[in-house]
């Protein structure tokens, strides 16, 4: 015997609707910074959970989106591998993600953007030895400048985080763009 549902199908449309427009509105919303330059950004101000919006400026999948939770917290250098390296850069956070790369035209990255391992998390906060900041995130890669996804900051308001992505180190056509934080 077929149980009727208890939410009515018009019901179950009109909600399906509201949340794609809000999706689509949000898309809208998060917009290119206007300035190119890297914003100087403390590590200390990143730790916590954000939605992370990721748009495809150029590359295979220009134009698409992904979006997902990201989580950071503050990394582990003494088992960092790259501390006191020749690059000069210290791990400051690390985190996970649950945006879709392929969804913006990235295929391949070495480290799996939802990994919790302590020595090799799916997200990397960077600093140079010498300070404190720039802080720049990596996902899914191994060390900085390897082959991965990198976000660099370049605008604030009291609600978000905007800037620009670029993947590196991949052999043929590079995805790159821009992305919101919200938290």
């Amino acid at each position: 015997m077929l149980r009727p549902s208890s939410t009515p199908a018009p019901l179950i449309l009109l909600l399906t609707a509201a949340l794609q427009g809000c999706s689509q509105h949000y898309q809208q919303q998060c917009t290119p910074p206007l300035g190119s330059e890297p914003l100087e950004v403390a590590a200390d101000s990143l730790l916590g959970q954000f939605q992370l919006v990721m748009i495809a400026d150029s590359g295979p999948r220009a134009g698409q989106v992904s979006r997902g939770r990201l989580i950071l917290w503050v990394g582990d250098s003494s088992r960092d591998t790259m501390s006191g390296n020749s690059l000069g850069y210290r791990r400051v956070l690390g985190g996970t993600t649950r945006v879709l790369p392929r969804e913006i035209g990235v295929h391949t990255l070495p480290v799996p953007l939802i990994s919790r391992a302590p020595h090799q998390p799916g997200v990397q906060g960077w600093a140079p030895e010498t300070g404190a900041s720039p802080v720049r995130l990596v996902l899914g890669a191994r060390r900085p400048g390897g082959e991965g996804i990198a976000l660099e900051f370049a605008a604030r308001d009291e609600s978000e985080w905007r800037g620009w992505w670029r993947e590196e180190g991949a052999s043929g056509p590079r995805a790159a763009g821009h992305f919101c934080l919200v938290r």
